[in-house]
């Protein structure tokens, strides 16, 4: 049996790993787009490339059900079909880049963070942002730190 650092051929910089529950892994790379791949075998089960899934993306995730892409540009949140490959919502954002994009485990909801210290929220139907969550402050009076990036975007069981 395989592990899974054995099946990654990745020829580019490893943008999103996400390791699912029926033994195989999402993985996307800068120039090579994204695949879900079986750890068993090694074989891809799934690939997805789109002119905007590129070494411009800013943010990468797949869906936990494996059935959704969402990816950023600096200016668009692009959600997209893995199986039929199509767009379904191009949602034109602001002027802060989003750095880190997770899906929620319903698969239904999409969480950002961007550059300027948001955390906001969007539905995978909806062609707008339904909300901004929260924000750290980037500048703060007397200190050094100039921006607060989002590193890391965690959910627990209880709703």
């Amino acid at each position: 049996m395989p592990i899974i650092s054995d099946c990654l051929q990745a020829r580019s910089e490893i943008t999103s790993f996400l390791k699912l529950n029926n033994n195989s892994f999402a993985i996307s790379t800068k120039y090579h787009g994204a695949k879900i791949v079986d750890s068993q075998s090694c074989d891809i089960q799934l690939s997805f490339k789109n002119a905007n899934l590129n070494f411009n993306t800013t943010a990468v995730c797949i869906s936990p059900n494996t059935k959704l892409i969402a990816f950023t540009s600096s200016r668009h949140l692009y959600i997209a079909n893995m199986y039929d490959k199509k767009i379904l919502q191009t949602i034109e954002l602001d002027k802060n880049t989003i750095n880190i994009l997770t899906f929620d485990p319903t698969s239904q909801y999409i969480i950002a963070g961007n550059t300027d210290g948001r955390v906001l929220l969007f539905k995978h139907s909806s062609s707008t942002q339904l909300s901004r969550l929260c924000s750290f402050p980037h500048q703060r009076p007397k200190t050094r730190i100039k921006k607060i990036l989002l590193v890391l975007l965690a959910f627990t069981k209880t709703y």
